[in-house]
């Protein structure tokens, strides 16, 4: 990403004055209060039955809300973001079954790693239906099959297996795109998925935006355990520039539903993601991914007055890009309006896009605003350049804000003095001469394959990097000892061969030191080559893969990466040396 000058500086808060408090819009509490007495009978009468479903007001939770939250499965940070702050939510939404198709089938994508990160989680785990596959909507197919009972009655069917066999709290409902054209066969869908899951003493759960007829909001909530409020996509990448939830915009939404949906029903979903806007495109980006291009583009992000959501301007090719995010900011503005009104929870679209400081605020009955003024460290990873060598050019860091707040505690005045840091790391190493190779081996030395392979480099006079284990090296001294007498390079590669993205920082280093102390007690040398076990083939792209890279870089090492790997290590259960079979684990020949 090449680096850009700031166009436009955002309209940033004059500081020095308060703002008038009185010209703040407060639909979301005047709309509430006008409720009629019959509405608010009528839902005292519906909480009543839904007591003896399990409603979702049942499912225990950590503050005075429950705190849901969107899992996209397919991104590992969505999956990392989960694992990081599991204990502050209540419920996950995993992206698990798809209907494409106007037949009765349902496309279970289920990761086992997310599923068992999941079953380890105290969190209710309510899995999501949706008709959109990460590449489009399917409306057409969807009418069609909502269109007949038997294909209804036949996919609620299956659903209901799943979420028996995957051990569910019930499922989450995100139809998109119908229209008015499959407004009245959507609730009787529902209504005959709803019936099967409380018979099994499962909750549904559906998806709706406001303002939309194609959406039956009344008659959604009358069968439904709980529905959840999409409250963002105010402006969207196939439009205009704009605010993605702006306070006033956000309010109205709310309000409007509680119309139709009694507060004890509603999840309110809020926003975590950016989008840039510029005359050629437009596309959606990660908090974390926003951090980094303003740091890029040296901008520091402010609150527009009108919206209270954040914003930046800036030039780059010739062209003018206005991106447009919600953070922290507007989490602290969105709770606390829905804070006043007793709705059952809130919703984080998704995990992986959030400015990880929301989870200070949304479990919290009463946050304290240094939750918003010191924003948290990211845990994103993102690269720049190319090449297998890694240089950690920024490390996780707390970023700095100024706020405002007016006479009922929201915040109407923010910029930011300091922007929050992920890893961002440097790839370098790239210059090699085209069609050459540099060799590296690991796991070794093995008292057979060593030998041979050393054999064979000094028939071809060709040298090569060997990233020993330290127990192996302990174990056969003379074969390390033959390594560098015959002209290679040695590296680190820990001593017992551990998956570093579950150990301390402090095994880490004892993993190196004990490493290094015997490459040197029995060679005289000291290697500064690190290379980590596991995660050598590919892009670390999870903070748990990083931070033992930052201890062996704070330790003075070199870190090497791979961009080819032979995975012969996958052949081993088929491969002896001399008859002993190799340890799959440790990937070295057995004795």
């Amino acid at each position: 990403m090449g680096r850009g000058r700031p166009i436009v500086t955002p309209p940033l808060p004059d500081f020095q004055h308060k703002r008038n408090v009185d010209k703040r819009v407060r639909i979301l509490r005047d709309q509430a209060q006008d409720l009629s007495a019959k509405q608010k009978h009528g839902h005292e009468v519906q909480r009543k039955v839904e007591d003896k479903k399990g409603p979702l007001l049942a499912i225990p939770r950590q503050g005075d809300k429950l705190v849901t939250a969107f899992l996209v499965q397919h991104d590992l940070a969505s999956v990392a973001a989960f694992r990081d702050h599991k204990d502050r939510i209540d419920v996950v939404f995993p992206d698990w079954y798809f209907l494409t198709s106007a037949k009765c089938e349902v496309s279970e994508r289920i990761d086992e790693e997310v599923r068992r990160v999941l079953d380890e989680s105290d969190s209710a785990v309510i899995g999501r239906v949706t008709n959109g596959d990460h590449e489009k909507w399917h409306t057409a197919e969807m009418r069609r099959l909502l269109a007949s009972p038997q294909l209804r009655e036949c996919i609620a069917g299956v659903l209901v297996q799943f979420a028996e066999r995957d051990h569910l709290k019930g499922l989450n409902i995100d139809i998109e795109t119908l229209g008015t054209a499959g407004r009245a066969d959507y609730v009787k869908f529902l209504k005959e998925l709803a019936d099967r899951l409380h018979e099994r003493d499962m909750i549904l759960t559906v998806d709706i935006t406001a303002h939309d007829p194609a959406y039956d909001v009344k008659a959604i909530a009358q069968v439904a355990d709980g529905v959840v409020l999409m409250a963002y996509d105010e402006h969207y990448t196939s439009g205009p520039a704009g605010p993605i939830a702006s306070q006033e915009w956000f309010e109205e939404n709310v309000a409007f539903t509680l119309k139709d949906v009694p507060p004890e029903k509603l999840i309110v979903g809020i926003g975590t993601y950016a989008i840039d806007w510029s005359q050629n495109h437009s596309y959606s980006m990660k908090f974390s991914e926003v951090m980094a291009l303003a740091d890029d583009m040296g901008a520091l992000p402010g609150m527009d007055p009108e919206s209270r959501n954040m914003h930046f301007s800036y030039s780059e090719d010739g062209n003018n890009h206005t991106v447009w995010f919600l953070n922290n900011v507007t989490a602290w503005n969105q709770k606390l309006a829905i804070d006043r009104l007793g709705v059952a929870g809130i919703g984080v679209w998704r995990l992986g896009a959030e400015d990880p400081s929301i989870w200070k605020i949304l479990p919290q009955q009463k946050p304290n605003i240094e939750a918003v003024v010191e924003p948290e460290a990211l845990r994103s990873v993102l690269y720049l350049s190319f090449g297998e060598v890694f240089h950690l050019h920024t490390v996780p860091s707390r970023g700095k804000m100024s706020v405002e707040q007016d006479g009922e505690g929201f915040i109407d005045a923010a910029k930011y003095d300091s922007l929050p840091e992920g890893y961002l790391i440097e790839r370098i190493g790239n210059s090699i001469p085209d069609k050459s190779l540099v060799l590296t081996f690991d796991d070794g030395p093995d008292p057979v394959w060593t030998p041979k392979v050393l054999d064979a480099l000094k028939e071809s006079k060709v040298h090569a990097t060997f990233f020993v284990v330290g127990e192996q090296a302990e174990r056969y001294p003379e074969i390390v000892q033959r390594i560098l007498a015959e002209g290679h390079a040695i590296g680190n590669h820990t001593y017992f061969h551990p998956d570093l993205s579950k150990t301390s920082p402090e095994r880490v280093r004892l993993e190196l030191n004990s490493t290094q102390r015997i490459i040197e007690r029995e060679t005289g040398y000291k290697t500064m080559l690190f290379r980590a076990p596991y995660n050598t083939d590919s892009n670390p792209d999870e903070a748990p893969e990083i931070d033992p890279l930052r201890t062996a870089a704070d330790m003075g090492y070199l870190i090497i990466g791979a961009n080819i790997d032979v995975a012969d290590w996958q052949l081993s259960r088929r491969i002896t040396c001399n008859g002993a079979p190799i340890d799959p684990k440790r990937r070295v020949a057995t004795t």
